[in-house]
């Protein structure tokens, strides 16, 4: 995330320089005690509960709240803390900093509406808080970062995410999916360009399945980031249209498969899968209480992301208690690794029948 406040920094200038009753942060020392006391909590949840009662009795400085957001380990965790804490900083003129310790462009996002809401109510702008309130409430997915996207386009210059926003409301506003078609035609017509996260956001407020595989086909020529865009299919939740729409893909691109790593598309070495991303991808699935739901999830972000190590895929296939399903989510990830060199190491995951059947298909596929 580094840097990424640059793209909100001047939205903040207007902000006040002080938060009410916050008139002095903590001293170093008592902030190093904090720190300590909700870095020695073993999980997300207490260091949370830990952090809210903490600051409802003190004031502290954006760096401050900036280096506490950093000990989280989940963003959506991260993004509470943030939210809880922005009535407690004293410095809200650079808040912006705090953008900096998120993960994910999306969960920025998050918290920048939240505090331009925030902006409106200390402003009593009513208008900027109907606005607000009629913010679409997009699912919790893994939307493609645009920001320094070198690879194939379909459109160029993409609107703003704020304009986004004001486009979203209208949609959102609308009672029937009928409307809200008509109303995304509108931009359609207008030769507007988008980024594939703005798409699939898009695609969430339309109720029908159908209608959104149909919509994300028609605004793939508008697409600011076309070789992220196979990762729409996750708007979808039938595999017969994630599998429609991943052949409409291919036979856009010459029916041949789209590359999983656009920005170097010559040399798949440089297919790396962050561990931040890898991490929230385990996260996903383990979350899943039921085990068909977790190898759907499975066999829909694996493809999407496309750049695992064999490492990384021993620690998915460890989040299934059945041995077939371990085998099969194995087989399947084969394609999507990126040093399958090391892919027999996988072997020792398995008891021997598995095993067995394991070794004959990677030895099927030299």
């Amino acid at each position: 995330m580094k840097k990424i406040f640059f793209v909100f920094v001047y939205g903040f200038i207007l902000l006040n320089t002080s938060a009410q009753n916050c008139n002095q942060p903590v001293s170093n020392f008592a902030f190093q005690g904090f720190k300590r006391e909700i870095q020695n909590q073993n999980s997300d949840s207490p260091r949370l509960s830990v952090s809210r009662g903490i600051l409802n009795n003190n004031c502290f400085s954006t760096s401050q709240i900036k280096e506490l957001a950093e000990l989280f380990q989940e963003d959506f965790t991260r993004l509470e803390f943030a939210k809880a804490s922005y009535d407690r900083v004293f410095d809200r003129a650079n808040f912006y900093e705090v953008y900096n310790s998120f993960a994910y462009f999306s969960t920025v996002f998050m918290l920048h509406d939240f505090v331009l809401e925030r902006r409106g109510g200390n402003n009593n702008n009513n208008n900027n808080n109907n606005n607000n309130n009629n913010n679409p409430n997009f699912p919790n997915l893994l939307y493609p970062n645009a920001v320094g996207y070198v690879g194939a386009n379909r459109c160029n210059n993409p609107v703003t995410y704020n304009d986004f926003i004001i486009m979203a409301r209208e949609v959102n506003n609308l009672n029937t999916d009928d409307l809200k078609i008509n109303k995304l035609g509108e931009y359609f017509s207008q030769n507007i360009c988008f980024t594939t996260a703005h798409i699939m956001r898009f695609a969430t407020l339309l109720q029908n399945e159908n209608n959104r595989l149909n919509y994300l086909k028609r605004m793939y020529p508008r697409s600011f980031d076309s070789g992220n865009y196979q990762q729409s299919v996750q708007v979808l939740t039938t595999s017969v249209n994630q599998q429609n729409l991943v052949a409409f893909l291919q036979a856009e691109n010459g029916n041949t498969p789209i590359n999983p790593n656009p920005n170097n598309p010559s040399n798949p070495n440089n297919c790396v899968l962050t561990e931040a991303d890898y991490k929230d991808i385990r996260d996903r699935i383990s979350k899943e209480s039921f085990n068909n739901r977790k190898i759907t999830l499975a066999r829909t972000i694996i493809p999407i992301k496309g750049c695992f190590t064999t490492v990384q895929i021993r620690g998915i296939i460890n989040l299934f208690s059945f041995e077939n399903d371990k085998l099969n989510i194995a087989r399947f990830s084969y394609d999507y690794c990126v040093d399958k060199q090391e892919y027999y190491k996988l072997s020792d995951a398995f008891t021997f029948g598995q095993k067995d059947d394991f070794l004959k298909f990677v030895a099927s596929k030299r």
